[in-house]
């Protein structure tokens, strides 16, 4: 049984916070992107949607389920392996889509600088960026390391496989399929092209410690 108390949920001696993370509005995207189709991209926020579901249905689940681990199988472990897709799954979508905008904007100065400084030019970075895209079928993050600052690519493999610690993520590009194939089919170097004409300069920037 679980009673509410305080803004808190107790469930058989498991506390949860009962604030379940909202599905964010991107309606503004859908038909304003040059190179995305406007069904592409409502299928897209649709997927995204599922993730944050799954998130809050599998935090709802675990103040109720008996808190045994096994590793071949035991209710709470998979919904604790599982959790990591359903919030790296919302949160990567969530860093993807405020991080495209209409007609796009300019990088802005202190990312060109560390873009300079850790790629060479911007034009490499780019270059680097559409290389490890080739590479998977999964994310690319660009990510500052918390300790020295520097910028990085690394390939994350479904959403949570590969994931590095102690970044933080500067620019979030969905290679999985329904990114782009509908619209481009294989041809992902297009789709890549479309990226970059509405990325979001002044949110990246944002995000740069």
């Amino acid at each position: 049984m679980c009673s509410a108390e305080t803004g808190m949920v107790e469930c058989a001696g498991l506390f949860l916070s009962n604030n379940m993370h909202p599905i964010k509005d991107y309606a503004h995207l859908v038909g304003h992107l040059d190179g995305f189709n406007a069904d592409l991209i409502e299928e897209h926020l649709g997927l995204y949607a599922g993730y944050v579901k799954k998130y809050n249905e599998i935090n709802e689940r675990l103040g109720s389920v008996e808190r045994v681990g096994n590793y071949s199988y035991a209710e709470h472990s998979e919904l604790i392996r599982r959790r990591s897709v359903a919030w790296n799954g919302t949160k990567l979508h969530e860093l993807y889509f405020d991080n495209l905008t209409e007609g796009g904007m300019e990088l802005g100065s202190g990312l060109k600088i560390a873009l300079e400084r850790n790629f060479g030019s911007v034009n490499a970075w780019k270059d680097d960026l559409k290389a490890c895209a080739n590479a998977t079928p999964g994310w690319v993050i660009l990510a500052q390391q918390i300790d020295d600052g520097t910028l990085q690519h690394y390939v994350v493999y479904e959403h949570q496989n590969n994931y590095p610690a102690e970044v933080r993520v500067i620019l979030a590009l969905d290679c999985w399929e329904h990114a782009f194939a509908k619209q481009y089919g294989t041809n992902k170097g297009a789709y890549l092209n479309a990226f970059f004409e509405n990325l979001h300069g002044e949110e990246l920037e944002r995000r740069l410690g």
